[in-house]
């Protein structure tokens, strides 16, 4: 079965280049799922403006000073709100609205002669661990890639328009490309940290329709070739000859637990190289009243990703350019004065978990560390 939460697997990763301060930026607000059953406000420093999507279903802003977005997809008690804070030079993350409940569904059925892991375009289409065997998968109709990963193969197959139900041809990992063992050093985290490599083709990427100058920072729903774990500061993980357009990288992240919360670093490569560093750890307090985080200094030249679980979540993150703009740079709260604003939409109890995120990204490399409110 899919996995929808892999297309959103790596979504606060990716952001959008802003315009110069100098003169009003235009910015486009990349939402994740319906962006047209969504609530959507811009907070300009005085009051929240509802906004109203174009004919393609896009939103956009145009700003020269400071600014909160906020994008709502209520359902009673259970949804989520996201909020973004920005300055008009600052990348925009991507929000979250509500679940594209629009495409049509359709059956993909597919057979291979050996274990291999299976995506279909954005989505985790199955794994198997013998052989011979069948996956079957329903997704959206449309155009895809099919990427199948084996042991030592990888076969792509490109440009497949699935329209009805449909059984693919038989999937002969003899024919695909091989699968090389590449040798990676990790610097920093702990010396079992997990290492995987991954693959994207270039009309995967493309089908999520990211407007010309993002800077992608990290794919949005890889195809994972392999997974193992470091040892001593080194491991191995398979990789492949790249078609021109594709992405290929790795992922490293390595867990810190304690007796309070646990920490946990990770590092996302959109090349494959031989030495990967993960960040510091990321200490953090907690409000859990509302949700409000502090963290250490260390993360002042990140961005700042703070999520609330429970019945509804709530999610923002602040770019480190608005962080400095303000008197506590080190500090967050989720802003509950937009008028559609619930007071039970804070969770409370056991239940309710706040993660704290530092996002630090160049054009090629993401490195986020995270802390949680209990221990995970």
């Amino acid at each position: 079965m899919i996995e929808t939460s892999d297309v959103m697997r790596h979504a606060l990763a990716l952001t959008l280049l802003g315009c110069g301060a100098s003169s009003p930026a235009t910015i486009h607000i990349p939402i994740v799922g319906d962006p047209t059953a969504a609530y959507v406000a811009l907070h300009d420093g005085h009051v929240w403006t509802p906004l109203r999507p174009d004919g393609r279903g896009s939103y956009e802003i145009s700003t020269d000073s400071d600014y909160e977005v906020v994008v709502i997809c209520a359902q009673g008690s259970s949804g989520q709100a996201s909020e973004a804070f920005g300055t008009p030079s600052d990348p925009l993350f991507p929000l979250f609205g509500c679940p594209d409940g629009r495409a049509d569904f359709v059956t993909v059925t597919a057979s291979l002669d050996e274990a291999a892991t299976v995506h279909l375009g954005p989505f985790f289409a199955g794994q198997g661990s013998s052989a011979p065997w069948v996956d079957t998968s329903s997704v959206p109709t449309g155009q895809y890639d099919l990427l199948a990963a084996g042991s030592d193969r990888l076969v792509i197959r490109r440009g497949l328009h699935v329209d009805t139900d449909e059984s693919l041809d038989a999937i002969d990992l003899s024919m695909g490309s091989p699968l090389t063992p590449t040798s990676v050093t990790v610097v920093g985290g702990a010396s079992d940290s997990v290492i995987s490599s991954f693959y994207e083709t270039k009309a995967t990427y493309d089908s999520f329709g990211i407007p010309d100058g993002v800077n992608a920072g990290v794919d949005i729903s890889p195809a994972f070739l392999s997974r193992g774990n470091t040892s001593g500061g080194s491991g191995t993980v398979l990789t492949a000859t790249s078609a021109s357009g594709d992405i290929q990288g790795l992922s490293v992240s390595a867990s810190s637990p304690t007796d309070g919360p646990t920490h946990f670093q990770d590092a996302t490569s959109l090349e494959v190289v031989a030495e990967i560093d993960l960040p510091e750890v990321l200490e953090a307090s907690f409000d859990e009243s509302v949700l409000s985080a502090s963290w250490n200094g260390g993360a002042l030249a990140a961005s700042i990703g703070l999520q609330r679980r429970g019945g509804f979540t709530l999610n923002l993150v602040a770019s480190a350019a608005w962080l400095s703009d303000h008197e506590t740079p080190t500090a967050l709260s989720f802003d509950s004065t937009f008028p559609e604003f619930g007071s039970a939409w804070y969770c409370q109890g056991s239940g309710c978990v706040d993660e704290l995120e530092a996002i630090e990204q160049s054009p090629t490399l993401t490195r986020t560390s995270k802390t949680f409110s209990s221990p995970q």
